[in-house]
């Protein structure tokens, strides 16, 4: 959440106060290089057609799919070259010698001039560029080689169509940049191999690269990893692609380590640029702030992927996850999607409301959506695990979540609907802001446990047969458990096991007990099922028309009449604009946090279906 976490859980619960009250092919064995680049698909066809045909199962016209079918040439996926056609350049510390007219070395700089492939071998203390036509193709070999550079790129490409960075079969190659980097001309350059040009990188030998206070490796343009084993350490982003970044499902591993984000593709002026598309390899992750960060899109079709330490582990304003085995630690938000008009500064609300610092435009905004149809996901956030400022679809897969144990947070967090239609689900986190699923075509339940369950418990569902359908252990404690999963059908019953609690489920809708957040449109009143209460009474069973229960009897709903729309609401406060240019001077001496809250009536936890000890029938005391 960054900047809108201490915000966004303020203007959630200050809301609801005032209411209540009132979202391969990789190689490079030796052999002709293809004569041209044409177009190949990530993995040939099976995970083009694996992506391209989940999109429809979302059922949804919000939904979109990226074009993979030419992310990848041929030439980017083989690395091939052949060897004796290419020039040699022989490293030796402080020197390097070359006998071609296309290479010039002055003053530890090595400059390629010409199209073509270049092979190095050796240690160097300098770098090399590439100034070399603008239509020009440049490959260079790196068969055993050690860079080491202070204050500017090891390696940058200033000019050429396209240079390819091929890691010769089982070769050691070590890039060292150390200080802070300086101007050298008109570019800001600022990564250990820096490229205003398309980047490939592809072969089957290993590159180690280290950047002490930059990024480690940027395309100004797209960045493509087809192939060849990459161990990055940087100061800033790890890896950087202004268009996008593109892993193939070839022989590729990844491992990144970096103060900022690991993997980052922004791109200011064109809105279908700056996104990641992982298609296999595998990819591990450690960074200071966003794991992989996509400025559009994240889509991850296949492979590995292990962000280990994340600040907020996938961030985009469209995340798609069709396949592979995508596994994410965060400190804030699991998996978070945002167009960044509103969301960073304040972010959650109400979505129909405007409420909590977002613009209308984003609030319930369709093209703002997570979506998962296949693969595994696994998620450990002590924020939002599972974050959209507008939608969330399940299709497919298998997605665990263990969320946030502050009430300020939840294992789901929606703004416009949230729709399983497919797949198995299973979220542990608090109950102040538990989000159950506003629509489904297969079984959901959103639980309140009795008392605060502990880290290391395991929580399991089990049907009348006691068959295991899902299991999870909580990484911390945890409060309310959202299950799903294609075998819970209407009207079965099933248990589930909480440590040493037991709960017992009986569908008697699709959807099983209701949200004390509020989502996009799943107001108060909204679809659910009999929710069941921490004192093991069942509330009413809300519907689209509005429940009748009074507020806080333990279901979320408010009292009778009201529609699931703002015609039906209580007077808000004289001036209230919906947004909080209009609310209510706050406290003297407020902070923005809830330790510097009033005190509310004995028991009341600030959200309807929580404690109202010491409220009468109309939430009074």
């Amino acid at each position: 959440m960054k900047k809108k976490a201490i915000f966004n859980r303020f203007s959630r619960k200050m809301a609801m106060i005032i209411l209540t009250g009132a979202l391969l092919l990789s190689g490079c064995a030796s052999g002709k290089s293809s004569s041209g680049e044409g177009n190949a698909s990530a993995s040939g066809t099976q995970t083009q057609v694996q992506y391209s045909s989940y999109v429809s199962s979302a059922g949804s016209s919000e939904v979109t799919t990226l074009d993979v079918s030419d992310l990848f040439s041929k030439r980017d996926l083989t690395g091939e070259y052949e060897e004796k056609e290419c020039v040699r350049i022989t490293l030796n510390g402080k020197e390097a010698s070359c006998d071609s007219t296309s290479v010039s070395i002055e003053d530890g700089v090595i400059i390629i001039k010409e199209d073509g492939s270049y092979i190095l071998q050796g240690s160097y203390e300098g770098s090399i560029r590439v100034e070399a036509p603008e239509d020009a193709k440049v490959q260079l070999i790196l068969d055993g080689v050690t860079l080491t550079q202070n204050g500017t790129a090891a390696i940058y490409a200033k000019t050429a169509d396209k240079v390819f960075i091929t890691l010769s079969e089982d070769s050691n190659n070590e890039i060292t940049c150390k200080g802070d980097f300086e101007n050298i001309d008109e570019n800001n350059v600022d990564g250990a191999i820096f490229s205003k040009c398309d980047l490939t990188l592809n072969g089957r030998g290993t590159l180690t690269v280290s950047s002490e206070k930059g990024h480690g490796i940027v395309s100004k343009d797209d960045l493509k990893i087809t192939g060849g084993t990459y161990v990055i350490d940087a100061g800033n982003h790890g890896i950087s692609g202004k268009d996008s970044i593109r892993v193939a499902d070839g022989n590729v591993s990844i491992t990144v380590t970096s103060a900022e984000d690991g993997f980052h593709s922004g791109n200011d002026e064109d809105a279908d640029k700056g996104y990641v598309y992982i298609a296999g390899g595998n990819v591990t992750i450690s960074a200071g702030d966003d794991g992989i960060h996509g400025e559009s899109k994240v889509v991850i079709a296949g492979g590995t992927v292990n962000i280990e330490k994340s600040y907020e582990g996938i961030e985009a304003k469209v995340v798609e996850i069709a396949g592979g085995l995508v596994t994410v630690v965060a400190s804030d938000d699991g998996l978070n999607v945002t167009d960044g008009s509103g969301s960073e500064d304040f972010g959650g609300g109400f979505g129909p409301m405007g409420a909590g610092g977002k613009t209308n435009s984003q609030s319930g905004s369709s093209d703002i959506y997570i979506l998962i149809s296949g693969g595994t996901v696994s998620v450990d956030a002590k924020g939002d695990g599972i974050d959209s400022n507008g939608s969330l679809f399940v299709t497919g897969g298998e997605v665990y979540v263990n969320g946030p144990e502050n009430n300020g947070n939840g294992a789901l967090d929606y703004d416009s609907k949230a729709e399983i239609t497919g797949g198995s689900l299973i979220a542990i986190g608090s109950s102040g802001m538990s989000m159950n699923f506003s629509n489904a075509t297969q079984g959901c339940a959103l639980i309140t446990t009795q008392s605060t369950h502990k880290a290391g418990e395991v929580v399991q569902l089990e049907d009348a047969d006691g068959n295991v359908l899902l299991s999870l252990t909580a990484a911390r404690s945890f409060a309310s458990v959202v299950v799903s999963s294609p075998q819970m059908k209407q009207g079965e019953t099933y248990t589930l096991i909480i440590g040493s609690e037991t709960q017992t489920i009986t569908l008697d809708q699709l959807i099983y007990g209701q949200s004390n957040g509020f989502g996009g449109g799943q107001m108060p009143g909204g679809q659910g099922g009999r929710g069941q209460r921490p004192d093991g009474q069942d509330g009413e069973s809300g519907g689209r028309t509005g429940g009748k229960n009074k507020p806080g009897s333990g279901d979320g709903n408010f009292g009778e009449g009201f529609d699931g729309s703002f015609e039906g609401m209580p007077e808000l406060p004289e001036g209230f604009d919906g947004s909080f240019e209009g609310m209510p001077e706050l406290p003297e001496g407020f902070d923005g946090s809830f330790e510097g809250m009033p005190q509310m009536p004995g028991g009341f936890n600030g959200v309807p279906g929580g404690n109202t000890q010491g409220l009468d029938d109309n939430g009074g005391t």
